[in-house]
């Protein structure tokens, strides 16, 4: 491969690299995608391309996933014949695997004009980078077919106890030896990395088979004839009892949380029905509320007693004198708030316990014969009088009681037998009264 698939004929790499660091935001080269294709492109962009891919090449073949396509990209830049890179600026790679060991930074960290130097190629390293690679992809495919042996397990029938164990025994260790070989690639890979060179395919191999031979003796004819007629891995058999535990330990931690389920359903229930009668209690106590509140306003308003009224409707003029004792009927009413005075007989009548306060009022014509008196009567007894006599003019009086009353008690104005009283539209004679308050 020319160097000229790859830089433009004018570029000067080592001057490139000296002067600039590693543009990240170049193309990256992917698992499987065409060496060749992929530098086109990074050339393109006219930015630092030599440089770019001697850290790809750094950074594929010592961290990460694209392990495998380094090893085809490191023998694309391989010259086989004079056993040089097609890209002299490869030889920086030495350099970058060195300081990745000692700092433990990433390829792409190290790239910097203090870290780049240039050398001869380590051809035994190359050797060793491509051996690593077909010894990977050997351990990786006898570990594929260990593995599918392995499942043939439930196809065969349990065999006994004692051989089980045996292989339960051998299973283990040759888990153990894989184990073992996994750690001796390691260090293969760690020797890979030093600075000046590596070991040859053959090296690995040998340490790599002593190391076995130490671990795992070989087998007597007795125990190699014994294992061929095994047909089977690992007991069935101890295999359904762990299930068999592991079930029976899922049901107890089921039948654990439906309890626990239960006793919050029960609570949660509980709590429900504590609120529920809560709410019926408070409901129960607006409905009681709202019927004393009504109970409350009619009581109020039966209290709500009270009358005033004149003696005359219309018209004016004297009433009296009479032979007997009357009940005067005041008839222009002007309150009668319960209704508890009768307009037509004069009467009050008490709807209900309590004390009430009664006045009347009287106005007559001077005459010195026929004076002007009434009386404030309980149940037919005179309690207070009113009176007025004058020879001449025109007399005024009244007069006020406050009674105790019981209910059905009456009340009324009586005129005295020989009096009179003078009423007109000024309403000058006038019987009044009220509810004091309740009992």
């Amino acid at each position: 491969m020319q160097h000229s698939k790859f830089l433009p004929a004018d570029v000067d790499v080592q001057q490139e690299i000296l002067q600039y660091g590693v543009d990240q935001s170049l193309p990256t080269f992917t698992d499987g995608e065409d060496a060749v294709s992929w530098w086109a492109d990074v050339s393109d962009t006219g930015r630092y391309p030599a440089l770019t891919k001697t850290a790809q090449t750094a950074l594929s073949v010592f961290h990460g996933p694209l392990i495998e396509s380094s090893f085809s990209y490191m023998s694309e830049i391989i010259d086989s014949k004079s056993g040089s890179m097609s890209i002299s600026t490869l030889s920086a790679i030495q350099t970058v695997k060195h300081t990745m060991l000692t700092q433990k930074k990433t390829a792409v960290e190290m790239f910097n004009r203090e870290n780049i130097k240039y050398g001869p190629v380590d051809q035994k390293m190359c050797q060793n980078i491509l051996s690593a690679g077909s010894k990977d992809k050997a351990l990786r495919k006898q570990a594929a077919l260990k593995e599918m042996e392995r499942r043939r397990v439930f196809d065969c029938q349990p065999s006994s106890s004692a051989a089980a164990a045996r292989r339960t025994k051998a299973e283990e260790e040759a888990l153990a030896r894989r184990r073992h070989a996994a750690k001796q690639r390691k260090r293969a890979c760690e020797t890979l990395q030093q600075v000046d060179g590596g070991l040859s395919e053959n090296e690995i191999s040998q340490q790599i088979s002593s190391e076995d031979r130490r671990q795992n003796p070989p087998q007597t004819d007795t125990e190699t004839s014994t294992d061929s007629q095994q047909n089977c891995f690992p007991d069935i058999h101890a295999a359904l009892r762990e299930l068999t535990a592991i079930v029976t330990e899922q049901k107890g931690n089921i039948r654990a949380l439906e309890t626990r389920l239960k006793e919050q359903q029960t609570f949660i229930l509980e709590e429900l029905n504590k609120k529920n009668e809560e709410i019926s209690n408070l409901s129960n106590l607006s409905n009681l509320t709202h019927s004393q509140v009504e109970q409350l306003r009619k009581e109020n308003k039966d209290r709500q007693i009270a009358f005033s009224a004149a003696l005359m409707q219309s018209g004016g003029g004297d009433t009296g004198p009479f032979t007997t004792d009357i009940t005067l009927t005041y008839r222009n009413i002007f309150t009668n708030i319960g209704n508890a005075y009768n307009p037509i007989t004069g009467i009050f009548t008490a709807p209900l316990k309590g004390v009430y306060m009664f006045r009347v009022s009287v106005y007559g014509g001077g005459s010195s014969s026929t004076p002007s008196t009434v009386s404030i009567v309980k149940n037919g007894e005179r309690v207070v009088v009113a009176h007025g006599h004058q020879a001449g003019g025109v007399v005024n009086s009244s007069n006020g009681v406050v009674f105790l009353l019981e209910v059905g008690d009456v009340v009324y104005v009586s005129l005295w037998a020989g009096r009179r009283i003078f009423d007109d539209q000024n309403n000058h004679s006038t019987f009044s009264g009220y509810l004091l308050f309740p009992l």
